[in-house]
């Protein structure tokens, strides 16, 4: 971490950076942009322009309103996809007290 002239390291900075933002996304909820052929908004794996969604970050709000989107293309999404099935199976089997390893 490099040390600013102010005292601060970088990690402390995102941190509050973080935090703020996150804040004011819950006092101020963003707008999930819809899919123009659908009317609905974005689903997990929809294809637009050779890019697949992947989610909607709900941590942050951009100037505008809208949640910001993660977009990939079909590696990264595959990679998404495996991740989240994981670590959902992960989840379950901790709640059903079951001992992966």
């Amino acid at each position: 971490m490099a040390f600013h002239q102010h005292g601060c390291y970088d990690g402390l900075i995102r941190k509050k950076r973080y935090i703020r933002k996150r804040k004011f996304a819950e006092q101020n909820p963003g707008i999930k942009r819809l899919n123009p052929k659908t009317g609905k908004p974005f689903m997990h794996g929809e294809k637009v322009n050779g890019k697949y969604f992947l989610q909607y970050n709900n941590k942050y709000v951009r100037k505008d309103g809208y949640m910001p989107e993660l977009w990939g293309n079909w590696e990264t999404f595959h990679r998404f996809k495996c991740k989240n099935l994981r670590n959902n199976g992960v989840y379950r089997a901790k709640k059903l007290d079951i001992n992966l390893i």
